[in-house]
């Protein structure tokens, strides 16, 4: 056998032995393994003996080979083998205890630089939550969890939020409920979608691009709130969004609407609601939506009180005449065109700019125990292959026409009797022009300026 073979044979010998002896323990303890795990060792060229040498001794004999040996060097940990089949799973644990579902009240001072929002994330989603709002805090709050009530602490106590951001928005957050807070600033006061659902009292929203506007089936219920000075649209509901208004007060509208509904939503309003000093339109409805009016004043505003288009409606339905009042716009009273639609059941509408009700572009109307009268220009005027009905009602004392009939138009005025009063407009009582005509008898049309009916 070759030296180098017997090198081989025996250093294998060796490392086997001792690796299940003395390596476990006895080569670390005495220096013979190197800081990198390594062991080295010489091996004698005539014999092949191996002796265990310590690289970091200060002995030359015992750190190095002599003449005649040969170095070895070797690790101590040998080749990681294959791994083993997995364990049998082990037995399931304990249960743990339920998530708290009791209520959490957390107060936030703003002025001390503390978040609404912070105390949103930081709070237990499954604890409804209540935040109470101390002094005014400059950001934006998003809600994404149900049972969320913010409230103020005291007059005047809310959010200012950036510019182009929403005081608070929410999305697909449930029952919410925002109580008695200011509201300032950035795109919306308010601002709801993804079919999130809420109630809200005694707001103040002011300086906003948009009061409070709902959308993508979002649900709201406002109360006693006063939206003043936005700039594009007091409050509103689009793509499915729902709105009830109940009561106070949305004025001062720099552009825009009052109040809208368009793409298939719908707002209720009722309990008194103001419209007012809006500078385009009061209440608009359009594009397959509709608004229920039930107890409201509409007045003062730039344009017109209600305008109804584009296969929109608009309900303006009181139980005791005077709890709708349309008065004193510089538009028409109500106006309805682009095949939209409205009902008038114990509504005033009066002193307004131009005409009191207007039907137009296949617009349809019915006017049931209503009052027009003091408008500047006709009662009624019905334009332009459009229709309706008038029923008990009292038109009188307006500056044109009480009813104008042109263009291929056919109102009735029931049958056989449409019991109304027409009385001391300035021009006919009922006038059909351009090969327009009514059916039924008006009723009593006594006492106007140019004459009483010229309708075939």
């Amino acid at each position: 056998m070759g030296k180098l073979a017997r090198i081989a044979v025996v250093a294998g010998i060796t490392l086997a032995a001792t690796a299940s002896i003395a390596f476990a323990s006895g080569l670390t303890n005495l220096g013979f393994v190197a800081a990198d795990g390594t062991i080295t060792a010489c091996v004698q060229d005539a014999n092949g003996n191996l002796r265990l040498i310590d690289r970091g001794s200060s002995s030359k004999d015992l750190r190095s080979c002599k003449r005649g040996e040969s170095q070895l060097t070797f690790n101590q940990r040998g080749r990681q083998g294959p791994q083993g089949p997995q364990g049998p799973q082990g037995p399931q644990g304990p249960q743990g205890p339920a998530a708290s579902t009791a209520p959490l009240f957390v107060n936030v001072d703003c002025a001390s630089g503390q978040s609404i929002q912070a105390a949103i994330n930081a709070a237990e989603p499954l604890r409804p939550l209540t935040v109470n709002v101390h002094g005014t805090c400059n950001e934006s709050v998003s809600i994404r969890r149900d049972q969320v009530t913010l409230q103020a602490n005291a007059t005047g106590d809310g959010i200012n939020a950036p510019t182009g951001q929403s005081a608070i928005q929410l999305s697909g957050a449930r029952n919410i409920n925002l109580v008695g807070l200011t509201l300032a600033g950035g795109q919306s006061g308010v601002s709801a979608g993804q079919s999130a659902t809420f109630q809200a009292s005694d707001l103040h929203i002011s300086g906003v691009s948009n009061g409070i506007t709902v959308g993508d089936g979002a649900d709201g219920s406002v109360s006693d709130t006063v939206v003043d000075g936005a700039t594009n649209e007091g409050m509103g509901a689009h793509n499915g969004g729902a709105l009830t208004i109940s009561g106070g007060t949305i004025t001062n509208v720099s552009s825009g609407f009052g109040v809208d509904s368009q793409e298939a939503s719908s707002v209720s309003i009722n309990n008194g609601t103001v419209v007012s000093h809006c500078q385009f339109i009061a209440v608009y409805a359009a594009f397959s939506a509709s608004v229920d009016v039930s107890g409201a004043t509409i007045e003062d505003n730039n344009g017109a009180g209600v305008q109804v288009g584009q296969a929109g409606s608009v309900h303006l339905w009181a139980n005791n005449p005077g709890d709708i009042v349309v008065q004193d716009n510089a538009g028409q009273g109500v106006s309805i065109g682009g095949n939209g639609s409205a009902q008038l059941h114990n509504v005033v509408v009066s002193g307004n700019a131009q005409v009191g009700v207007l039907v137009y572009q296949g617009g349809t109307v019915q006017i049931e125990e209503s009052t027009v009268e003091d408008n500047q220009q006709s009662g009624v005027a019905i334009d332009s292959v459009s229709s309706g009905q008038i029923d008990n009602s009292l038109i009188e004392d307006n500056q044109g026409d009480g009813v104008n009939v042109s263009n291929t138009s056919v109102p009735s005025f029931g049958f056989p009797s449409g019991n109304n009063t027409i009385t001391g407009n300035s021009g006919w009582g009922v006038i059909c022009t351009d090969a327009s005509h009514t059916e039924g008898a008006a009723g009593t049309v006594s006492g106007n300026g140019a004459g009483q009916v010229n309708c075939p």
